[in-house]
């Protein structure tokens, strides 16, 4: 599937375009353009600058595909983790979403999405003596709904049709969890290096 992946950073945009294959991205293009200094860095008052730098970029290079996943910065992403009894998706959903809103000072209007880890401590193969006495652990983001609003009316204003949004490192620590091969680099098992330079 072709694919087009926007990271929106808090000076520069970088749009990249290419096909997704499995475990496997082949990159055909990658451009990288500066937002005008005048924009702020909150998204909700510099949107206007984001998308006029966004909407050039697509037009000057003639990009095509018009389906997008989106990398952010946000400044008030919360992520925690913590260990709760494990239960059925549906009851463990509303736990996490608790646990967030009480403990955690998440707004009862935020989008949490959480994934399951080994709760600390615990070895493949090993579990509780009883369903009863199972823990899982819970690593679990929230994000101010308005911020994700912003964000997904200025994808579709672009005309693109939006798949995923994440934000900085956790879309990094996927592409290295997830053993990505990469223009036919795989990195599993290998050393590599991420540098990022500036404050983008």
């Amino acid at each position: 599937m072709s694919v087009m992946a926007i990271d929106i950073g808090s000076t520069h945009v970088t749009v990249l375009e290419g096909v997704v294959k499995k475990d496997c991205v082949e990159v055909h293009q990658a451009v990288t353009a500066e937002i005008p200094s005048e924009a702020s860095g909150d998204i909700a008052t510099s949107a206007g600058f984001v998308y006029d730098t966004l909407s050039g970029v697509l037009k000057n290079f003639k990009f095509k595909t018009k389906n997008a996943a989106v990398t952010v910065n946000i400044d008030n992403v919360l992520i925690r983790d913590f260990v709760l009894p494990d239960a059925p998706l549906k009851q463990l959903t509303g736990m996490v979403r608790n646990e967030m809103v009480q403990n955690y000072s998440a707004a009862p209007t935020d989008v949490i999405q959480y994934v399951k880890q080994p709760a600390p401590g615990a070895e493949p193969g090993t579990g509780a003596k009883s369903k009863k006495d199972a823990q899982t652990g819970i690593r679990a983001v929230t994000v101010k709904r308005e911020t994700i609003d912003v964000y997904y009316t200025m994808i579709k204003r672009l005309k693109l049709s939006p798949l995923a949004m994440d934000f900085h490192a956790n879309a990094v620590e996927k592409l290295i969890l997830n053993n990505t091969n990469i223009n036919g680099s795989n990195l599993t098992n290998r050393d590599y290096l991420l540098v990022d330079f500036g404050s983008s």
